[in-house]
């Protein structure tokens, strides 16, 4: 008899994602980091069946993608939720990773209003073709993420303002890693970008960013009240946190079109 395959899906709840996300975050902050250095990071001994399921849940609610070769890192959707500016940015978030699963999603667009019953989604599951034994963990996944939602004062209105948007965030997305973080990626990489050029008119000012345990701001340089530059850092910096941080300088630099002198222009300079 051939063996049932469920359809891929989160067997972690939300609010359990997102603590495990926190614990791999506060290692790596959103620095590319190996696979198994990330389940090590999230309190395993190591590569095996239950962590790597884990590994496809937070990345099933968009939680963590690809980086590199066998590499992974925490995206911007955690971030916003794990350190919000706002409430409402939290929740934005929060939704955002409830629906990034496909079969969340699927499951939303059945039942528009919230409203089902445990054995109207089990019936609803068992049509969609989930092994017998995927069933009960599905259903416990998804309650408890939506509970996480109400207990945040998260819900379908909400979002509704916009939806439009959400559903064109998410088109033809997959459940793959490599792909709703990037666009969420982009997305922030735009607002950065009218940020830097001055575009959000009149948008209130926020508090900044909040440090976490261990943090410290190492240098701050402010040009005006809305325009400041705030470095935080945890640990010993080494010469690998330099380069990386010279990296982002360059990449800066050349999207702002900014030329540096070289050696010989600045001695004929003198």
């Amino acid at each position: 008899m051939a063996r049932i395959t469920s359809p891929g899906y989160p067997g972690t709840s939300l609010c359990e994602a997102v603590e495990l996300t926190s614990k791999i975050f506060e290692k790596n902050r959103q620095n590319p980091t190996d696979r198994e250095a990330a389940v090590k990071d999230m309190g395993y001994s190591g590569m095996t069946g239950t962590s790597t399921k884990i590994l496809s849940d937070l990345s099933h609610y968009g939680l963590i993608e690809k980086a590199g070769k066998g590499g992974v890192r925490v995206t911007d959707t955690a971030v916003r939720i794990l350190l919000p500016h706002d409430k409402a940015e939290k929740q934005d978030a929060l939704l955002l990773a409830a629906h990034t699963p496909t079969l969340f999603r699927n499951i939303r667009e059945q039942w528009p209003d919230g409203y089902i019953s445990e054995n109207s989604l089990r019936a609803y599951l068992m049509r969609q073709g989930f092994a017998s034994a995927a069933v009960n963990p599905v259903i416990k996944s998804y309650q408890k993420t939506y509970e996480l939602l109400r207990q945040e004062g998260v819900s379908e209105s909400n979002g509704a303002s916009s939806e439009k948007d959400e559903k064109s965030a998410t088109e033809g997305q997959t459940d793959s890693p490599a792909k709703a973080p990037h666009i969420q990626r982009e997305a922030l990489e735009g607002m950065a970008a009218k940020t830097a050029a001055g575009d959000l008119g009149s948008a209130p000012r926020r508090e900044g960013v909040a440090l976490m345990t261990g943090e410290r701001v190492v240098f701050v340089e402010e040009t005006s009240p809305l325009q400041y530059l705030k470095l935080v850092a945890s640990g010993d910096l080494d010469p690998s946190l330099l380069e990386a941080l010279e990296d982002y300088v360059k990449r800066q630099k050349k999207r702002l079109g900014v030329v540096t002198p070289t050696a010989t222009q600045t001695s004929n300079d003198k």
